[in-house]
């Protein structure tokens, strides 16, 4: 076999193996873009139907772009976080020193006080208390309390009507009394 064979090989080889990297990194780079705008659809609040329906993929591909976001989001920001928490801790700190030695110098009451509010503050930080439990009434942003019955029944019917609930009879208009 001729020798120069076996180099244009490898160089075609080479040459292959650059094509391939830097198809692989626009891939990604196109990958990454369609992960942004689903990610930013999916902040405006936009429906996973309605999303898959405009990105051309199926739900479940919507779905794992979202995961595949949220994860990029995590680890971007989760040294940031972390460093932001300790910087927080660390202040917390220094101010209940600080009062501790003002207790200790003048056994003043309202020192106590301040040290408690650190000490809630560390917890806050830390996540050491139970989330808050709110309750919703239910009515708010939905405008419902300001509609009379009678325009909640036809709202209701049009919404039945329109799934094709009712029967023929039931949709026929009735003449006001």
């Amino acid at each position: 076999m001729n020798p120069n064979t076996y180099e244009r090989d490898g160089i075609r080889a080479a040459e292959l193996a650059k094509q391939a990297k830097v198809k692989r990194k626009r891939l990604r780079a196109d990958v990454m873009r369609k992960i942004n705008l689903v990610i930013d659809y999916y902040c405006a609040h936009t429906p996973i139907a309605v999303i898959a329906e405009k990105m051309d993929v199926s739900e479940c591909t919507v779905r794992r772009m979202i995961r595949a976001g949220k994860a990029r989001w995590k680890d971007r920001t989760g040294t940031r976080l972390e460093g932001y928490i300790q910087d927080q801790l660390t202040t917390v700190d220094r101010l209940e020193a600080r009062l501790w030695q003002q207790w200790e110098k003048t056994n003043d009451i309202e020192c106590l006080t301040a040290i408690d509010k650190c000490v809630d503050r560390r917890c806050k930080i830390l996540g050491l208390y139970a989330p808050e439990k709110r309750e919703h009434s239910g009515t708010i942003g939905l405008g419902l309390h300001d509609i009379s019955d009678e325009e909640l029944n036809r709202r209701e019917a049009d919404l039945n009507r329109r799934e094709g609930l009712l029967t023929a009879r039931e949709t026929t208009p009735t003449l006001p009394q």
